[in-house]
């Protein structure tokens, strides 16, 4: 192997040899955007973007389901044994959960590079402390993987030379982005988004994914003129009454959507 970097090991795991092999990969030349692909990461739908594709977290949450049912069962024991069979569970869980998160990293990736697009996505660092959940939802609101999904699509994204954008959350998922109106009644639920101002009506994962995809256009076309580089492809619609400034940080109409 000629990429081959460091030394390999020879591990049994489960009575099953592996062989660990370090390895060197180049990555692609950066990709200009045509435009970008905003992705809303969630806990009902672990991501959703702004083509209108759901990566439901349907098949997580039945598995956490049961794994949660066993761990209440085992930890009820208390005995050696039920410990040694929490601890495997745990793994189990844990490496369900990370191989879900590649394939959904995967998909955003190689479909924003087959389409010359950008991948947008809010920055949450911390956001576990800044939000409060109900005590029923705590346990799924914990294991809430998107830290870890964001670091798959960071990487996968410099190997295949996808721009990768985070943007400011404000607003994301009370803005209407027909009207722009702000209000956190548009928020109907969970799942709806119903404008009060002018009665659009979507899915909320959907509307956060487009308010996300336009605020990584506007930040990206100002980093653009500002450098010199070189010409975005894709008019900006900001609102008249919004200076540039302003609407990094608010503005959010988008020029395409879903039709119903």
């Amino acid at each position: 192997m000629k990429k081959r970097k460091g030394q390999s090991d020879l591990i049994i795991q489960n009575g099953e040899f592996f062989l660990l092999v370090g390895y060197e990969k180049e990555e692609s030349k950066k990709i200009i955007p045509d435009d970008f692909l905003g992705v809303d990461l969630g806990i009902k739908q672990i991501a959703y973007d702004s083509d209108g594709k759901s990566y439901s977290g349907d098949l997580i949450e039945k598995n956490r389901q049961k794994y949660m049912k066993q761990r209440k069962d085992l930890q009820k024991k208390g005995t050696k044994n039920s410990k040694r069979k929490l601890c495997k569970i745990k793994k189990k869980e844990k490496n369900f959960r990370r191989n879900i998160n590649h394939k959904i990293a995967k998909e955003l990736v190689l479909k924003a590079k087959d389409t010359n697009f950008g991948i947008a996505l809010e920055d949450l660092k911390g956001i576990r402390k800044k939000t409060t959940v109900r005590k029923k939802n705590r346990n799924k609101h914990s294991s809430w993987s998107f830290g870890q999904l964001t670091t798959f699509i960071e990487y996968k994204a410099k190997l295949n030379g996808v721009e990768v954008i985070f943007i400011d959350p404000k607003y994301t998922s009370t803005t209407c982005p027909k009207c722009t109106s702000i209000n956190k009644k548009n928020r109907k639920s969970q799942e709806e988004f119903y404008c009060i101002k002018c009665n659009y009506h979507e899915n909320a994962d959907y509307v956060g994914s487009i308010n996300i995809r336009q605020k990584a256009r506007i930040i990206y076309e100002k980093d653009v003129i500002e450098s010199k580089k070189g010409h975005v492809s894709w008019p900006i619609a900001v609102p008249r009454n919004l200076c540039l400034s302003e609407a990094i940080g608010t503005a959010t109409h988008a020029p395409f959507f879903r039709k119903e």
